[in-house]
């Protein structure tokens, strides 16, 4: 449940940050295209944009957005680890019932830890590869 609500508040904390920037550049805009430069002339389209972008609160606000994915998207990690962790959870009872009825407690273990390992090897590639592509997105 923590991680679910976690993810929700990262997703939340994304959006508002993406509003934020969004609200700021239009007051930018608005208030830029109301100027006249010292000619009496009104700045284009293209200048305003540059304007706007070359400004440091929208700097700040962009790192801000950019810290939002980021750490959206490590809350969906979270959240598949989770899922992981129960699949994992559920071959392992599995396996242990398959194990009741033939009877070999001994060859089941054996062939629990086997799984277990292999579960274990699978997540943690899952994993790397998951980090890997948000540090590639970066």
């Amino acid at each position: 449940m923590d991680a679910a609500e976690y993810r929700v508040e990262t997703m939340r904390r994304r959006a508002e940050a993406v509003a934020r920037i969004e609200s700021r550049r239009a007051s930018l805009v608005l208030k830029r295209r109301a100027e006249k430069d010292e000619l009496g002339k009104k700045a284009t389209e293209g200048e305003i944009k540059a304007w706007v972008e070359s400004r440091k609160i929208i700097s700040q606000l962009r790192a801000a957005v950019d810290r939002g994915y980021e750490e959206e998207e490590f809350g969906k990690l979270i959240l598949e680890a989770y899922r992981m962790r129960r699949e994992a959870i559920r071959v392992i009872a599995e396996a242990e019932n398959l194990g009741l009825m033939r009877g070999s407690k001994e060859v089941e273990n054996i062939e629990q830890r086997r799984k277990m390992i292999a579960n274990a090897r699978q997540l943690e590639n899952k994993r790397r590869r998951l980090e890997r592509d948000a540090d590639e997105l970066e």
